[in-house]
């Protein structure tokens, strides 16, 4: 585990200026006690060094913790999607997605995760839309109902995107959702137009 993983980077230079107080004042301390000078005033002094390490330390932990509890509760979900227990985690799974995904930038196996995991939220929010419609065995009058409503959260996405570039959280989510969209297969011209706005607004092509 990379210990800089999930962090900003004020967090970082903050856990490497401890590390050298940290190493700064052990040696300080050492060379007092060797050479018999009072050294009991540099102890209370560490405590500054360890809250700078501690921190940080304490952030990156949280971050690894939440990426496994949101690959879990993914899997979960994903598994298990009619249990009445489904939608409970699938609420929490929003709330971990939202509090990691600002952390993951350059973390490529959270992105991973947190791409499988607005999957996962882009089905349930379909599915509490239209509830009939199911995953599985559903005809195409049944899905069509499902599609339009990727639709209109892809057209709402993009609108967020327009007024914001920097939304890491409908970037995401917008990417999952041209994603399924494409798997369900867009035939219509207005799936076309939903798709190139979409990917527009993302600068990227959605595979």
């Amino acid at each position: 585990m990379n210990l800089f993983e999930g962090l900003y980077s004020y967090e970082i230079v903050l856990l490497l200026l401890g590390v050298v107080l940290f190493l700064t004042l052990l040696v300080a301390l050492l060379r007092n006690v060797f050479k018999d000078k009072p050294y009991v005033a540099l102890i209370p002094a560490f405590f500054i060094p360890i809250v700078m390490i501690g921190y940080p330390s304490i952030e990156s932990f949280k971050y690894q913790d939440g990426l496994f509890e949101i690959q879990k509760a993914t899997n979960a979900v994903q598994n298990e999607p009619s249990n009445p227990q489904a939608q409970a985690q699938l609420r929490e799974l929003q709330a971990k997605v939202n509090k990691i995904a600002p952390r993951a930038m350059a973390d490529p196996r959270a992105k991973e995760i947190l791409t499988s995991a607005h999957l996962v939220l882009a089905r349930g929010a379909v599915e509490n839309r239209n509830p009939k419609a199911t995953a599985e065995g559903k005809t195409s009058s049944e899905g069509e109902p499902n599609k339009a409503a990727l639709l209109r959260e892809a057209g709402e996405l993009t609108e967020t995107l327009g007024h914001n570039r920097n939304d890491q959280n409908a970037s995401r989510r917008l990417t999952a959702v041209i994603h399924q969209i494409k798997s369900m297969g867009a035939t219509g011209p207005g799936d076309v137009t939903t798709i190139e706005r979409a990917e527009k607004a993302l600068g990227h092509p959605v595979n």
